[in-house]
C-alpha cells in the first residue's frame, strides 16, 4: 500500500512496512491543520488495523506547529487508537528539541515516541517495537 494525501500545500505519503510498521513521510509545511488530515487519514487507512508502531518522516517538512500542537494529535485521539501506537519521529538535527519534548510529554499519557536523526536508527527502533506490540479488538 502506498497512499498520498493532501492536506492544503502540504503532502504526506503512507506506506505499510514489513512488520507491522507505518511509514509516514511528510512533506511541506506542518500545522495544525496538516497534521489533523493526516491523522485522519492515518485512522481512516485500510492497513489501520495490521499497524503496530509507526516511522514518522519529518525531514522534508517545514515545522510550524508548536509542541503542544503535537501533543493535540495524541491527546485528542481516544484510547486505543492507532495513533497512540509507538512513533519513531524521524527529523532534523534543528527539531530535536521540539520533538523530544512532545515524546516526553506524551509519555505521561502511556505513549511511546522515539526522536531520532538516523533513518536506519529509527527505521530499526519502529521494527522493534513493533514486534512487541499486541493489538486487541
Amino acid at each position: 500500500m502506498d497512499k498520498r494525501l493532501r492536506q492544503q500545500s502540504a503532502s504526506a505519503r503512507i506506506e505499510m512496512l514489513p512488520g507491522g510498521v507505518m511509514l509516514v513521510r511528510m512533506h511541506g509545511p506542518l500545522t495544525t491543520a496538516t497534521l489533523s488530515g493526516v491523522r485522519g487519514g492515518v485512522v481512516q487507512s485500510v492497513e489501520a488495523e495490521h499497524v503496530r508502531a509507526f516511522l514518522a518522516d519529518y525531514t522534508r517538512a517545514t515545522i510550524a506547529v508548536s509542541g503542544e500542537e503535537l501533543d493535540a494529535v495524541v491527546t485528542s485521539a481516544k484510547p486505543g487508537s492507532v495513533v497512540r501506537l509507538p512513533a519513531a519521529l524521524l527529523v532534523r538535527p534543528d527539531c530535536v528539541e521540539l520533538f523530544a519534548g512532545h515524546a516526553l510529554r506524551v509519555a505521561a499519557l502511556g505513549v511511546m515516541r522515539r526522536v531520532f536523526c538516523d533513518p536506519e536508527e529509527a527505521s530499526c527502533w519502529a521494527r522493534h517495537r513493533a514486534q512487541r506490540v499486541r493489538r486487541w479488538a
